[in-house]
């Protein structure tokens, strides 16, 4: 997703020996920026993330999250602060 010289991204993220499904912003200079992690609580494999721009100040998170036992897909609405740019591309 792209907003005025800025990229957010979403992804898989370790913090020492627990992982996230997280969304960052990756600025002109390349500086990377992690904004947030989705449903830490969980524990477990959480990845295999998708975005979509819902309007200029809103995006529509889907990721899953699995265990030794179940495996879900997730939806989260987040809010940005920055205008984002909405192309047919």
């Amino acid at each position: 997703m792209n907003t005025p010289n800025k990229l957010i991204l979403c992804g898989r993220f370790w913090e020492g020996k627990q992982i996230h499904t997280a969304l960052f912003e990756i600025d002109s200079n390349d500086s990377i920026m992690h904004i947030l992690n989705l449903n830490t609580a969980l524990g477990g494999d959480m990845a295999y993330p998708g975005l979509v721009a819902l309007d200029k100040s809103n995006l529509l998170c889907s990721y899953y999250f699995g265990n030794r036992t179940t495996a879900d897909i997730y939806l989260a609405k987040i809010a940005v602060q920055a205008q984002l740019i909405i192309t047919d591309e």
